[in-house]
């Protein structure tokens, strides 16, 4: 009997050992899920925060690109050629005379060589005329001397046989036949010499035709020889060797483009910005180029208004004397001034976070390492920094890293 009582004993004690069990695991279960709730963790080395300022809140677009000259030169080429010798090479500075390129094209000199051997002809030619014209001018004169001999006798005739006729020793028949021949001779003299000077008008005219001709083939040589001078490539300005199009040996048609020059002078900023901020910005407003090395003040002087691959570029352009070192194509980045709103609060644009939105963000509590969601209205952005509209405090901390992954939790533990 007294074993049979043992058993019992034994079995009571384990059995409220496990309803004493169940109790605990049902307590443990119940306590997890009120303390867990619906919060979720975050590490917070991979979480990024900011905190709210208050202040001046100046709006700006930031944009990037580069410098670009107002004043370029295109070359292009004037002949069908063949690169013969490439003697600058992008980036280097030039003069009006520095020679960038050699040409060739045999066609070309031989073309010079023709023109300059047809000038030499009808220079050799105008000689010849000149020689010729000479020539028929002396046997014209020389006959026209001896008619004036002849005139000069017979006039000294009929002078003599005038004062015989009047005495009658001459009869009056010869008389008068002197009187003819020696009036004819005169009038033969005269169209004699009127024939000279027209043969003079036509020799002047002769000569003129032929330097029309001379004149004509000399700038047949000039245009040859332009060609042949256009073959050696001459920046044509003072500035940079911006681009070079061609290579050694190759061959280049009429038009291709060979090199672009540009000036050191007059120089603007091209920045590329978002096109959705692109109408915010109006002529006039003030702008600041930063070159990686100082800082250069300007104002918008043009706003394309083509948009291109998302971005809209704006012209710059700088006040005062730029540095030494400021070349064209120098990467830039800009940043435009729309506006400066005295006092407000803002904080650096958390991630997924659009201008002029509500969104939620987790508000991280003080001295401790959790968060809890709260409804944010946001403004205007300007650079990494947007403005907020709603009630916050100027200290506060936010994460701004994507939190889209959180979901729904109102509350999240902020793990080191």
């Amino acid at each position: 009997m007294d074993v049979i009582k043992s058993s019992s004993k034994k079995k009571n004690v384990a059995y409220k050992r496990a309803i004493a069990m169940v109790f605990f695991v049902i307590l443990a279960l119940c306590w997890l899920l009120i303390t867990t709730d619906d919060r979720v963790e975050v590490l917070r080395k991979e979480s990024l925060f900011s905190n709210v300022q208050q202040g001046e809140f100046i709006v700006s677009v930031d944009g990037y690109g580069e410098f670009k000259s107002n004043d370029q030169k295109l070359i292009t080429s004037r002949s069908q050629a063949t690169v013969e010798e490439v003697l600058l090479k992008p980036g280097a500075s030039v003069q009006p005379d520095s020679v960038i390129l050699k040409l060739s094209n045999p066609e070309i000199e031989e073309n010079v060589l023709i023109a300059s051997q047809e000038l030499t002809k009808e220079y050799a030619t105008l000689k010849q005329i000149e020689l010729s014209q000479k020539r028929e001018i002396m046997t014209e004169k020389v006959k026209y001397a001896e008619l004036e001999a002849s005139y000069e006798i017979s006039n000294l005739n009929f002078q003599a046989q005038s004062d015989l006729s009047t005495k009658g020793i001459v009869s009056k028949l010869n008389f008068a036949e002197s009187d003819i021949k020696t009036q004819q001779m005169s009038k033969v003299l005269a169209i004699y010499r009127d024939q000279i000077e027209q043969l003079k008008l036509i020799h002047t005219e002769s000569i003129n035709m032929q330097k029309e001709i001379i004149k004509q083939a000399e700038s047949n040589l000039r245009i040859a020889k332009d060609k042949l001078d256009r073959l050696t490539i001459k920046a044509g300005m003072s500035g940079v060797l911006q681009q070079s199009f061609v290579t050694l040996g190759q061959t280049v048609s009429s038009g291709a483009q060979l090199a672009l020059i540009s000036g050191t002078e007059n120089l603007v900023g091209i920045i590329k910005v978002p096109q959705t901020q692109a109408d915010m910005i109006k002529l006039g407003q003030k702008a600041k180029i930063n070159t990686r090395k100082e800082i250069i003040e300007g104002n918008v002087a043009r706003i394309d208004p083509v948009v291109t691959e998302g971005t809209v570029s704006v012209e710059i352009k700088m006040e005062g004397e730029l540095p030494s070192n400021i070349r064209p194509e120098l990467s830039i980045d800009g940043t435009i001034e729309i506006e400066s709103i005295p006092d407000t609060f803002f904080i650096k644009r958390p991630a997924n976070i659009q201008p002029n939105s509500v969104a939620k963000l987790y508000l991280v509590a003080e001295g401790l390492n959790q968060a809890s969601a709260k409804e944010v209205t946001f403004g205007v952005e300007s650079g990494q920094y947007i403005q907020i509209l709603s009630n916050v405090n100027i200290g506060e901390t936010y994460i701004i890293s994507d939190t889209s992954a959180l979901a729904s939790a109102e509350s999240i533990v902020i793990k080191q």
